[in-house]
């Protein structure tokens, strides 16, 4: 019987993300890789990064993923409220770098107002790339904007229906389908799971964003 996989589902199950030791006694630092993130997991989120105290976070868009601006522009000030929430969870005073990629159904401005106050957000236009360690990361929303740089990560989100990609040279990693988390001394990949039912809060999207 495989008791991993059994302690897994009750967590999801019961909103939560569940780490492994080794991630929480590791010995190098991390980047932790989010997107498309609707509120409904916020207080998980908040409880997997207190847990695991990741050391940089890349968000590749769409941080309030149940609101669609580009559909409904209205319900900007609702986006604006657990903005708020999601921002703060983010900004733990452990957190050294945080990045942001915009999605289709973000506010720039609003993103903006954070930035200007804590010079750790980094909110960039695609393709973004930084460098961590001796990792070259490049991060966006669509998987189309990444350029075929070797020996480097790919970070986006957007899309259900795109696979990772791991190869000699490169390796893609898609936020929608997994919390990914990358250690920057070994390059090690972990994936977490998202709670059960948050393609649902995404309100149904599918396979493909909206």
């Amino acid at each position: 019987m495989n008791y991993e996989h059994i302690w897994d589902v009750i967590y999801r199950l019961s909103g939560r993300v569940r780490v492994s030791k080794s991630l929480i006694n590791r010995n190098e630092e991390i980047l932790l890789h989010i997107s498309d993130t609707p509120y409904s997991i916020f207080s998980a989120l908040d409880s997997l990064i207190m847990t695991l105290k990741p050391e940089y976070i890349v968000h590749t868009g769409d941080l309030v993923d149940n609101i669609k601006l580009e559909l409904y522009p209205k319900s900007l000030p609702r986006y604006k409220l657990y903005l708020k929430n999601l921002m703060k969870i983010m900004q733990k005073p452990f957190v050294k770098g945080i990045y942001i990629s915009l999605g289709n159904h973000d506010d720039i401005e609003a993103i903006s107002e954070y930035k200007k106050i804590d010079n750790r957000i980094t909110l960039g236009i695609e393709p973004n790339s930084i460098k961590l360690g001796n990792k070259t990361i490049q991060y966006a929303h669509y998987l189309e904007a990444l350029k075929d740089t070797p020996n480097s990560y790919g970070l986006y989100g957007h899309d259900l229906s795109v696979k990772d990609e791991i190869s000699e040279n490169s390796i893609y990693l898609n936020g929608i389908k997994t919390i990914n988390i990358v250690m920057l001394k070994s390059g090690t990949i972990y994936k977490l799971q998202y709670p059960i039912g948050t393609d649902d809060a995404r309100l149904k999207k599918g396979r493909i964003g909206f």
